[in-house]
C-alpha cells in the first residue's frame, strides 16, 4: 500500500466524520460539503482505474446510506443526544409560570365594564379583568360574578 492510498483511506474516514457532523447538526452544510469532497478525494486516491473508482464509489454510497440510517435511528431512540433538541424543561416547581393563575378570583363579584358578547371586561376590586360570559349576552354595567375558569379565561354570569 502506497502513501497515496493511505492518504485516500484517511480521506474516506474523514468523509464519514464530516457526514456524521452534518447529520447531528444540519444547517449550513459545510460539514456535508467537506464530507463529499473528502469522499471524492479518497476515491480518486485509492483507485487505480475508472472501473475500480466506480466500484469504490458504489460501495461508499451504500456504506454511507447504512451509516446515515444507523445514525438517525440512534438519534431517534435517544442513544445519541442531538444538540438541536432542548433537553431541559420549564416546570412550575422551578418557578416557571406560563399564565397567571386566576383561580383565586372565582366567586368575585364585579360590574361588566364592556358588553360581554361573550368576551369582554369586568371591574372587580379596583382592577379591570378580561372575562368570558358563560352563555348569554351581558350588557355593560350589569353586576356579574366569576363562576370558574375555562382555558385560562375567567367565566362569569349575571349576578341574580
Amino acid at each position: 500500500m502506497g502513501g497515496l492510498q493511505l492518504l485516500g483511506i484517511i480521506f474516506l474516514i474523514l468523509s464519514f466524520v464530516f457526514i456524521a457532523l452534518e447529520i447531528l447538526m444540519p444547517g449550513f452544510g459545510a460539514p456535508g460539503i467537506l464530507g463529499v469532497c473528502s469522499l471524492t478525494a479518497g476515491v480518486v486516491l485509492c483507485s487505480s482505474s475508472v472501473y475500480q473508482a466506480m466500484r469504490l464509489t458504489a460501495l461508499m454510497i451504500i456504506l454511507l446510506g447504512v451509516f446515515a440510517f444507523v445514525m438517525l435511528k440512534m438519534l431517534s431512540s435517544g442513544m445519541i443526544k442531538s444538540p438541536l433538541v432542548l433537553h431541559s424543561s420549564m416546570d412550575t416547581a422551578d418557578g416557571y409560570i406560563s399564565t397567571d393563575n386566576k383561580a383565586d378570583m372565582i366567586g368575585t363579584e364585579g360590574v361588566a365594564v364592556t358588553d360581554l358578547r361573550p368576551a369582554g371586561k369586568m371591574s372587580a376590586a379596583g382592577k379591570t379583568i378580561d372575562v368570558v360570559s358563560e352563555g348569554p349576552f351581558i350588557l355593560k354595567g350589569t353586576a356579574v360574578i366569576v363562576t370558574g375558569m375555562k382555558n385560562s379565561s375567567l367565566t362569569v354570569k349575571e349576578k341574580i
